[in-house]
């Protein structure tokens, strides 16, 4: 499956809308509605104390499965390794470390947040990183990896064709109770655009737990999957159907 969807994703990358008012036109609406219908009354100015309410959750003070795409220098990353002290976690970032694989918005070109390749310094052995683009890494990192843990996804990709990849060769491994994470949310040209889209094709219900302030950021904890696929945390992960 992995293979056929190398050749969209490079067209993904590259992608720009002819009219990037139109795109924002229509989808403006799904905007609207969505923050009509998901109230939630756990607002964070700053990501850590964000992450620091998910980190209190019953479910992840045991063993998690931590996954970051888009790294940069890590400061994210390595504050799960600090406050998950959990022997059996896991947490892996994913990142070209080469910047921005196109131009996002103004003031983001190409190349951007680029490190010229040198991963953080974690010196943690739960911690480790898989270098190189999302459709190079992730095939055979979900191949092998174990979900059985509950897990948290952090989407802070930035374009619309890096997240909605994340989401498409994840989704046959989320499992109800796993958390997703989207940094810049609220970009309706890009990261709400790829949720929207892969809800359109992969139905998960979902519900928001935490936000930052008109929803830059928010954590969404996975209800239920589609009619089907009805994993649960521990439960062992199967392929899509």
């Amino acid at each position: 499956m992995f293979d056929i969807l190398r050749g969209p994703y490079r067209r993904l990358m590259t992608l720009r809308a002819p009219n990037h008012f139109a795109w924002k036109s229509a989808y403006a609406g799904k905007w609207v509605e969505w923050c009509k219908t998901n109230k939630c009354s756990n607002v964070f100015s700053h990501p850590h104390d964000l992450h620091a309410y998910l980190i209190g959750l019953d479910h992840l003070h045991g063993p998690i499965n931590y996954l970051e795409f888009g790294v940069h220098k890590g400061e994210s990353i390595e504050w799960w390794v600090r406050k998950n002290r959990h022997p059996d976690s896991r947490f892996v970032g994913f990142d070209s470390f080469q910047g921005l694989p196109a131009a996002w918005r103004a003031g983001f070109p190409k190349g951007h947040f680029s490190t010229e390749g040198k991963t953080p310094d974690i010196s943690d052995q739960r911690c480790s990183f898989r270098v190189g683009w999302f459709y190079e890494t992730l095939p055979k990192f979900v191949a092998e990896f174990s979900f059985s843990n509950p897990t948290v996804v952090n989407v802070d990709a930035d374009l619309y064709g890096s997240s909605i990849w994340v989401l498409f060769a994840l989704a046959a491994k989320l499992k109800m109770g796993d958390i997703l994470i989207f940094d810049d949310f609220s970009d309706s040209l890009h990261v709400f655009r790829a949720f929207t889209d892969f809800l359109f094709a992969y139905p998960i219900g979902y519900d928001l737990i935490a936000q930052h302030p008109r929803y830059v950021r928010v954590a969404l904890q996975i209800r239920d999957l589609p009619s089907g696929l009805t994993q649960t945390l521990g439960s062992p992960s199967t392929d899509l159907p």
